[in-house]
């Protein structure tokens, strides 16, 4: 049995791939075009909403 020294994450080993490697999954699935379109959306959507929030926001 392997003992872990929880240091995986620091020095890059294992699964992890950032966004890219998220959106290349979501691309590889059957559905995938129609994946990536509404992650697109989402994030433009999120992005107009953080925009208004900074500018119209009362502090």
């Amino acid at each position: 049995m392997k003992e872990h020294s929880g240091t995986g994450a620091i020095r890059g080993e294992g699964a992890a791939g950032g966004i890219d490697a998220a959106l290349r999954r979501f691309a590889d699935t059957p559905a995938g075009p129609w994946l990536l379109v509404v992650v697109a959306r989402g994030l433009l959507l999120f992005a107009a909403y953080c925009f208004g929030e900074s500018r119209w926001r009362r502090t």
